[in-house]
């Protein structure tokens, strides 16, 4: 799933999801999930991660 697809789930723009993702707690967990800083496409798991966290329903 891409970032933005997330982002328009959340109602908020690519740059404001971006912007909570920047928090070095998420930044961490994000790399142990193997995700990288500037990744659009996520996998599974990070994707639930970052729905869980912010509370986000897809």
């Amino acid at each position: 799933m891409y970032k933005s697809e997330i982002a328009r789930a959340a109602g908020v723009s690519l740059k404001v999801l971006k912007r909570w993702l920047q928090d070095p707690e998420h930044q961490r967990k994000l790399a142990d999930l193997g995700v990288r800083k500037y990744d659009k496409m996520l996998p599974p798991t990070a994707v639930n991660y970052i729905c869980s966290t912010f509370n986000i329903e897809l």
